[in-house]
């Protein structure tokens, strides 16, 4: 039963979540209370001239012991109020990152969002801290010695129930402070929120890895945005607490107070106790974020140790439980376990056994094994092959944090030999190594990507470039699937500021839409300058920093891998991922190959269409106008020669087609004539038609 009731705690994830955050919100909620007299007393009199005069009258007429009156109740409250503050903000977030999950498969919050939550956070707090300040104003404010009113929090709380009821007189004021709460929460939280995920994103870590110093400044900062924003309501507030009751009250609802405070003191009335209040809010607030922040990390790591072994416990105990939800399953579960056991005691194969039957039995024992990890709700796959990368690559719709995890293209270099200019690109650190981050990997790939499928769309010569040992292959296969080009050895320097003297024996030839080569201009290339490539994919630029600085003397955009140690401003499109593992390399070379595949596809289907993609070659770029008018005579000359041709086959075949054939009969003989006996003969003469 114990281990069944910690397995059911285990599954309420959120109730956990909710213990914490309520835990760190009143362990950061004790320390708001110092200087919060002096702020009252600006606020609700108008003896004093400025918050120093204030101080010092409190002091000298009342004492030190005076700058702590009514601090009992919020010492008592606060803890709870800022408690429900962070618990009631973290449960609307969470409420609201399912939401955008779902609607926009992205659960980030947006600003907007971050208010609602923070103003929300509010107004579940405005329940506590409308009477919680009511009582703490009634006791700032009221005459010191014999002349008190109140002898403490309870005595407070009896008289004022007394006096209109507990919502009139407990609860007075309690519509701006409705008011206060949410749009100062809202700007609390919304700033807090705004600073923790700039910092995040700029210095690319995790919010638990900024400093405590840093929270406790965004804290104070977000105090001072508290109180500014915030301000007035909280004015009127007070004036309307501190109210007396029955004829002595001045103020009958918050509209009358803010018009009878506009009237007497102008707008400078709803600001008075401002420097005192910013005073004390930058320290107050940076420590309450700051308590909070470590007490959510210290809570959040005391409970995940306290739930690992309940977790650990409880799967095992559904697999092994005697009391089986299924108890079916359970039992087939047991028979086949010992069936395997009796088959193949030990692990060993018994001797003078046949090889079909241990493979037989070695085949019953993975599907024991894969049946057995699919009831703890986990599979069991194929190992990694490395052919299908080169067979199958990848497309950039498959790109996944998985694959490339897999693929090891997040494992960096060492700290020591870090280009700092890759700091955008890291994730973390790890056993001294740095971390690439996978979020930025996918995204800067699919870039990539979509820069190799457009320029092979547009007809573009793509030239795949990897010289290391091991990654011939994939640049072979990549240069295959995008139709385009590859080197896999040295580059010679000067393959293109000096490409005529170095490739000017290369072939080249002359095709259309379609990539049939039209020979007529075959003999027009020999004196032409050779071709440049309009695109780049070097897999590793560190040993041909040459080849990138010649693109870049002749703008031609590259694509390179770029590892933690390598300088990502010698590429036009950086893939931050690791240059070391030939996985990771055929992962990418994969994809932008299928890229290419795709870009090539959409350009023969639009030629077949009629479309190009791209401006045609003009036939004077190749040509003189010489040239090419002999070369329209000699086209000219054969299509006549060709005409004249088929109209002597035409007369030829006219004139066997008048040609025909007849049967003329021969006289009969006359009757003194001995007639024959045998029949008339006949005589085939040609003859031709009048």
């Amino acid at each position: 039963m114990e281990e069944r009731a910690l397995e059911d705690f285990e599954k309420s994830d959120g109730a956990l979540r909710t213990i914490k955050d309520l835990g760190a919100g009143a362990a950061g909620g004790i320390a708001q209370v110092l200087l919060d007299i002096v702020k009252v007393r600006l606020q609700t009199t108008t003896q004093y001239a400025n918050a120093l005069d204030c101080a010092s009258k409190i002091l000298k007429n009342e004492g030190p012991s005076a700058f702590y009156k009514g601090t009992l109740t919020p010492l008592i409250g606060i803890g709870a109020c800022v408690s429900v503050q962070f618990g009631a903000f973290h449960e609307a977030r969470r409420r609201l990152e399912e939401l955008n999950k779902k609607k926009y498969a992205d659960s980030s919050l947006s600003y907007g969002q971050y208010y609602m939550a923070g103003g929300f956070a509010g107004l579940t707090n405005s329940v506590l801290s409308g009477p919680i300040e009511h009582i703490r104003i009634r006791m700032q404010t009221q005459p010191h010695g014999a002349g008190r009113l109140y002898n403490g929090p309870i005595d407070c709380i009896r008289k004022l129930s007394a006096q209109g009821g507990v919502l009139r007189g407990l609860y007075r004021g309690q519509n701006v402070t409705y008011l206060r709460e949410i749009q100062a929460y809202g700007m609390w939280f919304l700033t807090f929120e705004i600073l923790m995920n700039l910092d995040a994103k700029r210095n690319n870590i995790k919010r638990e890895d900024i400093s405590s110093l840093k929270v406790a400044t965004y804290g104070g900062l977000a105090g001072e945005a508290l109180w500014l924003s915030s301000y007035p309501f909280d004015v009127v507030k007070s004036k309307m607490q501190c109210d007396g009751f029955g004829a002595q009250q001045q103020f009958k609802s918050m509209t009358d107070c803010f018009k009878k405070t506009y009237a007497a003191e102008g707008f400078a009335g709803f600001w008075k106790g401002l420097g005192p209040t910013l005073l004390r809010a930058m320290p107050v607030s940076a420590g309450t974020f700051a308590v909070v922040e470590l007490t959510m990390r210290a809570l959040g790591r005391q409970l995940r140790a306290f739930n690992r072994p309940t977790q650990t416990v409880n799967s095992i105990n559904r697999f092994y439980s005697v009391y089986p939800t299924d108890p079916s399953a359970q039992t087939s579960i047991q028979e086949r376990t010992a069936e395997v056991e009796s088959q193949n005691q030990n692990g060993q194969v018994p001797e003078r056994i046949s090889r079909r039957r241990a493979a037989q039995m070695a085949w019953k024992q993975r599907d024991e094994l894969r049946h057995k990890f699919r009831e703890l709700g986990s599979t069991v796959t194929d190992a990694y092959k490395p052919e299908d990368i080169i067979r199958n690559p990848p497309r950039p719709s498959d790109i996944t944090l998985e694959l490339l995890l897999a693929s090891q293209t997040h494992l960096g270099h060492s700290t020591s030999r870090w280009n700092p200019q890759n700091s955008r690109y890291i994730f973390g650190i790890r056993d001294g190594i740095h971390i690439i981050s996978l979020d930025v990997t996918a995204a800067y790939l699919r870039r990539a990507a979509k820069v190799v499928e457009e320029v092979a769309a547009r007809g573009g010569l793509i030239l795949f470039v990897g010289t290391r040992k091991g990654q011939k292959r994939y640049v072979v296969r990549a240069a295959e699937l995008a139709k385009g080009y590859h080197i896999f050895e040295r580059w010679i320097p000067g393959s293109l500021t000096n490409g005529q003297q170095i490739l000017g024996h290369c072939e080249t030839k002359v095709v259309n839409g379609l990539d049939e080569e039209i020979p007529k201009f075959k003999e027009a290339l020999a004196d032409r300058s050779v071709l440049k490539p309009d695109l780049v994919v070097c897999l590793n630029p560190l040993e041909n920093v040459v080849l990138l600085h010649e693109c870049g003397l002749n703008n031609v955009p590259t694509i390179g891998v770029v590892d933690t140690d390598a300088d990502p401003t010698r590429v036009t499109y950086p893939i931050p991922a690791n240059d070391d593992s030939l996985r990771a390399i055929g992962v990418i070379a994969g994809v932008l190959g299928r890229a290419g595949e795709a870009g090539q596809a959409r350009r023969m289907e639009n030629a077949n269409k009629g479309v190009l993609t791209y401006p045609p070659l003009d036939p004077e770029d190749l040509l003189s106008e010489e040239r090419l008018a002999e070369l329209a005579k000699i086209e000219k000359d054969n299509t006549a020669a060709v005409k004249a041709a088929q109209v002597e086959g035409a007369e030829i075949a006219n004139a066997a087609e008048k040609t025909v054939t007849i049967e003329k009969p021969i006289e009969a003989k006359k009757p003194t004539e001995a007639a024959s006996p045998e029949k008339p003969s006949t005589q085939q003469t040609p003859v031709k038609d009048q």
